[in-house]
């Protein structure tokens, strides 16, 4: 069992406390990453139990789950990216606020907004294949300055917004620019995008 899942599969293998976990239930279950196979799920099943809900006869099996736990993986993934971008989508940044919401990270956290200019413009003009390679493009641009600070996401057809953890906002605020004002496209020469931010730690009580 890989070691970040070993504690965990100790406590579910204790066989000393398997009873009273299955007092009343017919099978308890728990899933763990083996270090070759990959994922694979463990139930104990009951087979027998005394009128106290205690079991008798209890049946321990294993089985390879690592093709569902990749295409859940994938659904998951699907359900919370943006499917023009890739980038995650509102959904995946709704939840994430929810998160935060409850718990704001004590340092460096930051929020970004972040608007494509000119898309109407461009859609009208040279038509949605223009529009489109645009979108792309300021999503390219939004995540690469991010980097691995933080999250990007598409939360509208022009709108953008990440969250970083960063104590110079100001340097990602100025390197979407710069890469805004390098992008060149097969339709469209040029791009601006507009972006703000706001720091936590500028604004301690909201």
């Amino acid at each position: 069992v890989m070691p970040s899942h070993l504690d965990n599969f100790l406590t579910f293998t204790n066989i000393t406390t398997v009873r009273e976990r299955l007092r009343h239930k017919k099978i308890i279950s728990g899933d763990f990453i083996d270090v070759v196979a990959g994922w694979f799920r463990a139930p104990y099943i009951t087979v027998d139990a005394a009128p106290d809900g205690l079991p008798n006869v209890v049946i321990y099996t294993t089985r390879n789950v690592e093709n569902e736990k990749r295409r859940e993986e994938h659904l998951i993934r699907l359900s919370m990216t943006d499917e023009m971008t890739r980038l995650y989508n509102r959904r995946c940044y709704d939840d994430d606020l929810a998160e935060y919401r409850n718990k704001l990270p004590e340092t460096g956290f930051v929020m970004l907004s972040v608007d494509l200019n000119g898309l109407k413009a461009v859609n009208d003009a040279k038509g949605h294949m223009a529009g489109d390679e645009l979108i792309k493009g300021a999503a390219d641009c939004l995540v690469l300055s991010v980097g691995q600070s933080g999250k990007a996401y598409r939360t509208g057809g022009d709108e953008f917004m990440a969250i970083v953890y960063t104590k110079e906002p100001e340097k990602i605020r100025q390197e979407i620019g710069r890469r805004a004002a390098n992008w060149r496209g097969m339709y469209t020469e040029g791009m601006t995008m507009s972006v703000g931010y706001a720091a936590a730690s500028d604004h301690p009580g909201a």
